[in-house]
């Protein structure tokens, strides 16, 4: 159970970190497209071509946070996190069960730890691709948390 407990922590943490940036550069895009809007139609109604700049600017940053978001991949590794989470939580739940059931902690340790190892080669394999993918430059379709393709 200690294992357990970890592991669900640090995928918890890591589930939040990747929701939160993804959300934060999505909420940027949508906020500099907004200002690039704005900028033009003040450029186009007060003539301030200098403001023209600052619209190029706000264009750059979606670029860069859009090309940041590619490379880490923040989306993917919240819908792997998740899943990972809920698979490892079952585990857990699993051998509560086990244990409540059939008292033996030996075979429900055993079997926890087996399911345990199971879940967290699924998850090395899903990095794995993940990288094999960003390297690549291409997108595949992944299976999504509920096991249907993405």
């Amino acid at each position: 159970m200690h294992y357990l407990d970890f592991y669900e922590e640090e995928y918890a943490k890591t589930r939040l970190t990747a929701k939160n940036r993804f959300k934060y550069v999505t909420l940027w895009n949508s906020f500099a497209a907004a200002l690039i809007a704005l900028t033009g139609a003040i450029v186009a109604v007060w003539n301030s071509t200098w403001l023209g700049l600052v619209s190029t600017a706000l264009a750059g940053s979606i670029g860069i946070a859009n090309a940041w978001d590619g490379m880490f991949r923040e989306r993917e590794l919240w819908i792997q996190r998740s899943e990972m989470l809920g698979q490892l939580q079952l585990v857990k739940r699993t051998v509560q069960f086990r244990l409540a059931a059939e008292g033996n902690r030996e075979d429900a340790a055993r079997d926890g730890f087996e399911m345990m190892n199971t879940v967290m080669s699924r998850d090395l394999e899903g990095w794995m691709g993940l990288r094999q993918e960003n390297s690549q430059g291409t997108t595949t379709p992944r299976p999504s948390v509920d096991g249907t393709s993405a």
